[in-house]
């Protein structure tokens, strides 16, 4: 899902409640800033390495057990 919009809105505050009542039906949640998704998209392209996984990896950690 990408969300738009002008600064103060209500973006982040909008996903991080979509992405919490997703992680409760069990549901694999990142939650991620455009200039994060374009580096590892980057980063990709040019080592033909995908690093999504890792992102997964990292922000699943943080996550408590369900």
């Amino acid at each position: 899902m990408l969300i738009v919009g002008p600064c103060g809105t209500g973006k982040s505050h909008l996903a991080q409640a979509l992405g919490h009542c997703a992680v409760r039906q069990g549901v694999d949640v990142v939650f991620t800033s455009c200039a994060a998704l374009t580096h590892s998209l980057n980063a990709a392209r040019a080592t033909g390495v995908s690093h999504i996984p890792h992102m997964l990896r990292r922000n699943n950690s943080q996550l408590p057990e369900r």
